[in-house]
């Protein structure tokens, strides 16, 4: 697992401004049927009208929207830059939020860039409550690049990133995909 984890070699300040390069390409980006199938799933588990929801790495409003559209009140997203003033500019490594702040975690095509994804997934622990959920989703099954960094390999790889602290899996399940993009897996787990 550890050389699934590994990341290429680069200095920080050059994986920040490359990420923020590809995000600002990746901005205009529509609302893509994973994100609709991931919160309907989360949705199956958790009243979203009264969740308390973090968007680590939204890019734009498309996920933050479709999370209005499903009855959620609280929200915000973080990226590398923003237009909006529910996305916080904010470093996933780095968040500046207290600890237990959220009770849900969303990340959707965002650990994978992850520099020190120890240090990502530590963050979202920290910010997560107790009984939270954490609901991820990562491309697998593909050759890393200095963009594209980690490949978790499959859904139970991910889950035991966040060992020991994966309390009740809800959803653990790898989608491949033939003709229409890279396999992907996701999970929705409590935080211990």
């Amino acid at each position: 697992m550890r050389q699934h984890l590994r990341p290429p070699s680069d200095s920080y300040d050059d994986y920040l401004n490359m990420q923020l390069k590809r995000t600002i390409i990746k901005n205009d980006n529509q609302l893509k049927e994973r994100t609709i199938y991931l919160v309907d799933k989360l949705a199956q588990f958790v009243n979203l009208n009264q969740a308390e929801i973090l968007c680590v790495g939204c890019r734009n409003h498309a996920e933050i929207d479709y999370f209005y559209a499903k009855g959620v009140k609280k929200i915000l997203g973080i990226d590398l830059m923003s237009k909006h003033s529910d996305i916080l500019v904010m470093d996933m490594h780095q968040m500046t939020f207290p600890d237990n702040s959220f009770n849900v975690v969303y990340s959707s095509h965002s650990l994978e860039h992850a520099y020190d994804p120890q240090k990502v997934i530590n963050e979202i622990k920290r910010i997560c409550r107790p009984g939270g959920y954490v609901v991820i989703e990562v491309p697998i099954r593909y050759e890393t690049t200095s963009a594209d960094r980690i490949d978790f390999g499959g859904s139970e790889k991910l889950l035991s990133a966040f060992a020991p602290d994966v309390a009740q899996v809800l959803l653990a399940e790898d989608d491949t995909f033939t003709s229409k993009g890279t396999d992907v897996a996701r999970a929705i787990f409590q935080i211990k």
